[in-house]
């Protein structure tokens, strides 16, 4: 037959049990795909160490900030800049980063030199193991301290999600795939 197809001598109203021999099918057997355990986000946890928003401005802390975004990095990259200024700076006891704090929490970002990505104006930090463009992994939202706000998601752990409930249910509505891909990160509402 395919020396018919490749002669032009096919035929279309060839009979087609003529045509195909049911023992040359061979079957294979497919193996249910393994159930991927969807990791859990857990936030760092940072030695507290209280001192004032003005005391945190002095040269003399920079050593143990870059210390802290180090470790920050390590336990929950991929991660956000503003979630990242957050953690450091509330391991200090400061509440919020005013403009001077995150101006000094930039620069000492930006002295670090580290692996990032940019979406929409909003960096995203990279731990030296992770690599951006082989990323495929995405995380389901602790709970208490472990919880991470949608808004802190990074989008290449969104998209991910997206992927994944994709190959689950092959075509959705773009309403439903958000909806979907929001339910499977852990959040109730998209």
């Amino acid at each position: 037959t395919i020396e018919a197809v490749k002669t032009g001598t096919f035929n279309l109203t060839d009979d087609a049990e003529e045509l195909f021999n049911e023992k040359d099918i061979k079957l294979k057997k497919l193996r249910p795909e393994k159930e991927v355990k969807i990791p859990v986000y857990t936030a760092a946890t940072l030695k507290e160490k209280v001192i004032s928003p003005d005391e945190f401005m002095l040269p003399s802390y920079n050593k143990e900030i870059k210390s802290k975004i180090s470790e920050v990095l390590k336990k929950e990259a991929t991660i956000c800049e503003d979630l990242l200024i957050r953690r450091v700076v509330q391991s200090f006891g400061i509440s919020r980063a005013g403009s001077r704090i995150h101006g000094k929490m930039t620069e000492i970002i930006n002295e670090c030199d580290l692996k990032f990505t940019l979406y929409d104006f909003e960096k995203i930090y990279w731990s030296d193991t992770l690599e951006p463009e082989n990323y495929e992994t995405f995380r389901i939202s602790g709970s208490e301290e472990n919880r991470r706000e949608a808004e802190h998601v990074p989008v290449q752990e969104a998209a991910n999600a997206v992927v994944r409930v994709l190959s689950e249910q092959v075509s959705l509505a773009q309403e439903d795939l958000i909806r979907e891909a929001a339910k499977i990160m852990g959040y109730t509402r998209s």
